[in-house]
């Protein structure tokens, strides 16, 4: 089974408590079961940026978002290969910081992350790269 797992933290990318252990060891176990697992995070600061040159897996993309227009590209993201495949959600106007914000900034970060998640399935199912699962897990309130 193809699994989508979409969170704000992951270990040893992003880590502020303990989603980010929960979210890998979850990745380390599914795919040891012998599933494909796919992760996608947003690129905080902390994460490094992509390399020079390096080419987006998707994007960039423009999108209006709460009366603001933005750009996102996604990359894949170097990490152990048992936790699975990689990629992070790359928006410096709004995710170019610490792993969580306050406020209305935060709630603006994991909508953003939301509404980018279905329009990147839906671009690879249309370019022949099916999912046929998607698992959400933790967003801070």
């Amino acid at each position: 089974m193809r699994i989508l797992n979409v969170c704000a933290e992951f270990v040893p990318l992003a880590k502020s408590g303990g989603l980010g252990d929960v979210t890998a060891g979850l990745a380390r176990y599914l795919s040891g079961a012998g599933h494909e697992v796919i992760t996608l995070l947003p690129r905080y600061g902390i994460i490094a940026a992509p390399a020079a040159g390096a080419e987006p897996v998707c994007g960039p993309h423009p999108l209006s978002y709460r009366g603001a227009e933005l750009a996102y590209s996604i990359f894949r993201q170097d990490a152990l290969p048992e936790l699975g495949r990689v990629f992070v959600v790359d928006c410096p106007e709004l995710l170019g910081d610490e792993i969580y914000a306050t406020g209305d900034r935060e709630a603006r970060r994991i909508g953003f992350c939301c509404c980018v998640v279905p329009r990147w399935t839906c671009a690879a199912r249309s370019t022949g790269r099916r999912r046929s699962c998607i698992a959400t897990t933790g967003t801070r309130p």
